[in-house]
C-alpha cells in the first residue's frame, strides 16, 4: 500500500501549489533525474502565449521535500534539489484541463557535467585533486563532500577529454571511491555512518527479491615496473576478503563455475609505489565483484530510503541481511500518494559496487614541449609540457624515450632540447602513462638547411652544430663530419673512392700501434717542419731507390755506431770532404786508390808505407 505523504515544491523560491505526478531516479556515479507534470494554470497566466513564462524555469533551483503524512510513522524525508534542464509543453483538446507542462530536473552534479576539460596533478593527493577540480562551481548550488579511504599521494593524475564530473567518477572507479549525488550534495568516499533502515516485510516493505548471481572473480593482474625492471602481479585469489553469508556461497559459486585464472595487464602511471599501489587496486576490485554478486531488490513506502543508506530486511520469522542502496526511484501522484523502488548490494563488505581497475584516462598521441632534460636518476628520460597544461605550470612526470636501441651501458643517447618540440605517444592509450615518441620540425625550427629537391641530404646535428651529413647527390656522393663552424671537416667522397680529413689547427693520432698502407704512393708534405722521433728503434726499408735532399745542410748523427754499407758502390761527394776518426780512421780496400788532382798530403807523426 504507497504512503500518504505531505510534498512542498520550490521553483525558483516559489512554492508550486499542486502537480499532477513526480518521478525522481537517482543512482550511483549518475545525474539524477526528476520530472514533474504541472497543468499550465498552475504554473502560468493562461492569457499569455503558450510557454511564454514556463520557458523562464530553466537553469531555476527545485527543492522537493516528501514527508509521512502520519506523524505515527517514524519515516525520514526525502529531500531533493535540482536544476531545470528542459521544459516541454503540451496543448491538450479540453481547454485548461488538458494543458500540461512537464519539466526535467536533474541533480545540482549537472553543474559538472559542462564539457570537454583537459588538466592534471602531480604528487598530491584524491581530496586536493577533488577540491581543485570543483573550485570555480557554484557552491550555492552544487554542494561537496570530499572524504576518500586513499589518502596516499598520487604521482600523476590526468583529466583528459573529460568533464569535471565524468573524471571524478573514474577517479571513484579507478581507486574503488563510493560517488554519488545524495540529493543535496555530491559525495566522494564511503557514506556516513548511520543507523540502519529497518524495512519489515508487509509493513514497509511490500515487495522484494533477493538474488544471487556469481560473477567472473579469477584474475591475476600484471603491471611494468621499468624502475627495477620487473613485472609485478597478483592474483584475486590471493587476496583474502573474509565474506560471510550469502556473499562467501556465491563466491565459492563464483570459483567453480568461473576457476580459470585471466590475466590482466595494467598499464597505470609508475613510481616507487607501483607493487603497493597494485595491491590496495587489487584487493578494491576483488571484493566490489564479490559484493555485486549478492543484491536485494525491493519495494517500499519509506520515502528516507536514499543512496548510500543501509537498510535492514527481515520479516515476521528471520532477517535477510543488511543491504547499502545503489539505486531507488521514487514516485508521487496527484494526490500524495508515494512508493518507491530500490536496488542495494551486501553491506558486510563496503566495497564500491563501480570498481573498475581498468579505469584509466584515454588519450591519442599528442604534441608537446620538453620541459626538463636533465633526469636525477640518470634514466634518459625528460619531463614535457602540453599546451593544456600551460595555465597551471604543470608537466608530465619523468617520461621515456623511444629509441632505436637501448640497454644497459649501451643504446641510442639523443635527448631533445628543452623548449623543443616532441610527439608524445601513451603505453596502451593510457594518458597517465606518457612516453616520448619522436622530435618535430615546426616553422621556427626548420631543417632549411638540407632542403633539396631530390631529398639527398640526410643528416645529424647536434646543439652545438656539430654535424653528419650523408649527400646523395648523383655523381658528388659524400659523408661529411664537421664541427659548428666547419673549420674541421671529415669527408668520405664516395664518388671518387677518397677520404680527407681536414683541420684548421691540430690532428693527432694516438694509438698503441698505428699502420699505415697505400697500395700506391704516400705522400707527407709540411710548409714547416717535419719531425720524426721514436724512443727505440727507426727502420726505413725500400725495394728501390731511397732519396734524401735538403736545400740547407744534411746532419747524420748517431751517439753510438754509425755504419754505411753498400752491396754496390759507395760514393760521398762534397766541396770538401773531411773524414775524421777522433781514435784512429781506417780505409781499408782490396785496392786502394788517393788521389789528389793538386796536391796530395799524406801527414802524421810517424809515417809507415809498406
Amino acid at each position: 500500500m504507497a504512503l500518504q505523504t505531505t510534498v512542498e515544491i520550490s521553483l525558483a523560491g516559489t512554492i508550486i501549489s499542486a502537480y499532477k505526478s513526480i518521478f525522481i531516479v537517482q543512482d550511483l556515479a549518475s545525474h539524477h533525474e526528476m520530472e514533474l507534470i504541472c497543468r499550465m494554470d498552475v504554473l502560468e497566466n493562461m492569457k499569455e502565449e503558450l510557454a511564454n513564462s514556463s520557458k523562464n524555469f530553466l537553469g531555476e533551483t527545485v527543492i522537493v521535500r516528501v514527508a509521512s503524512a502520519s506523524e505515527l510513522l517514524d519515516y525520514q524525508e526525502l529531500r531533493f534539489k535540482g536544476l531545470v534542464t528542459a521544459v516541454n509543453m503540451t496543448k491538450g483538446f479540453h481547454q485548461k484541463g488538458g494543458d500540461l507542462v512537464k519539466i526535467k530536473i536533474q541533480g545540482c552534479s549537472i553543474l559538472a557535467d559542462d564539457g570537454a576539460h583537459f588538466t592534471s596533478f602531480s604528487e598530491v593527493d584524491l581530496a586536493t585533486i577533488l577540491n581543485n577540480t570543483y573550485s570555480g562551481y557554484d557552491v550555492g548550488k552544487l554542494e561537496t563532500s570530499f572524504n576518500p579511504s586513499l589518502t596516499d599521494t598520487l604521482l600523476y593524475s590526468v583529466c583528459s577529454n573529460e568533464s569535471a564530473f565524468e573524471y571524478t567518477k573514474r577517479l571513484a572507479a579507478q581507486y574503488g571511491e563510493w560517488f554519488y549525488y545524495d540529493g543535496q550534495a555530491l559525495i566522494f568516499g564511503l557514506p556516513e555512518q548511520t543507523d540502519p533502515i529497518v524495512l519489515s516485510y508487509g509493513v514497509n516493505l511490500m515487495e522484494f527479491s533477493l538474488n544471487l548471481k556469481p560473477q567472473p572473480n579469477s584474475f591475476k593482474y600484471v603491471t611494468n615496473d621499468y624502475l627495477t625492471n620487473q613485472f609485478h602481479e597478483l592474483g584475486t585469489k590471493e587476496v583474502t576478503s573474509n565474506t560471510q553469508g550469502h556473499t562467501n556461497y556465491t563466491s565459492g559459486k563464483s570459483n567453480e563455475i568461473f576457476g580459470k585464472e585471466s590475466t590482466v595487464f595494467l598499464h597505470g602511471y609508475e613510481d616507487a609505489q607501483s607493487k603497493q599501489r597494485l595491491d590496495n587496486q587489487v584487493a578494491k576490485q576483488k571484493k566490489a565483484r564479490e559484493n555485486g554478486q549478492v543484491f536485494i531488490i525491493g519495494i517500499s513506502d519509506n520515502p528516507g530510503i536514499q543512496l548510500g543508506n543501509v537498510v535492514q530486511i527481515k520479516d515476521e520469522t528471520e532477517g535477510y541481511g543488511s543491504f547499502r542502496i545503489t539505486k531507488v526511484s521514487h514516485q508521487l501522484n496527484e494526490g500524495g500518494s508515494y512508493v518507491n523502488n530500490f536496488e542495494g548490494v551486501s553491506a558486510d563488505i563496503a566495497a564500491y559496487p563501480l570498481t573498475d581497475i581498468l579505469a584509466f584516462p584515454k588519450s591519442g598521441s599528442q604534441v608537446a614541449k620538453v620541459y626538463d632534460n636533465n633526469d636525477p636518476d640518470g634514466l634518459g628520460r625528460i619531463k614535457c609540457q602540453f599546451q593544456w597544461q600551460l595555465a597551471t605550470g604543470q608537466t608530465t612526470p619523468w617520461i621515456r624515450i623511444l629509441t632505436p636501441h637501448a640497454g644497459s651501458g649501451k643504446g641510442f643517447h639523443m635527448l631533445p632540447e628543452v623548449s623543443e618540440e616532441i610527439l608524445v605517444g601513451f603505453e596502451n592509450n593510457s594518458a597517465e602513462r606518457p612516453y616520448m615518441m619522436g622530435s618535430l620540425y615546426n616553422g621556427v625550427a626548420s631543417p632549411s638547411d638540407w632542403q633539396t629537391d631530390q631529398n639527398n641530404i640526410k643528416a645529424l646535428r647536434s646543439r652545438s652544430g656539430h654535424t653528419m651529413e650523408l649527400d646523395d647527390t648523383k655523381g658528388n656522393e659524400e659523408l661529411r663530419i664537421y664541427d659548428k663552424d666547419r673549420n674541421s671537416i671529415i669527408t668520405y667522397k664516395s664518388h671518387e673512392q677518397s677520404l680527407q680529413i681536414y683541420a684548421t689547427e691540430n690532428l693527432e693520432i694516438i694509438a698503441k700501434n698505428i699502420q699505415i698502407t697505400a697500395e700506391e704512393n704516400i705522400n707527407i708534405q709540411a710548409k714547416q717542419n717535419i719531425e720524426s722521433a721514436a724512443e727505440g728503434d727507426v727502420k726505413i726499408l725500400a725495394q728501390g731507390m731511397i732519396s734524401t735532399q735538403s736545400d740547407s745542410d744534411t746532419n747524420i748523427k748517431s751517439k753510438a755506431a754509425l755504419a754505411i754499407e753498400a752491396t754496390s758502390d759507395l760514393t760521398a761527394k762534397g766541396m770538401n770532404a773531411v773524414i775524421e776518426g777522433k781514435t784512429a780512421a781506417e780505409l781499408n780496400g782490396a785496392q786502394t786508390k788517393v788521389t789528389g788532382k793538386a796536391l796530395t798530403e799524406v801527414s802524421a807523426g810517424i809515417v809507415k808505407i809498406n
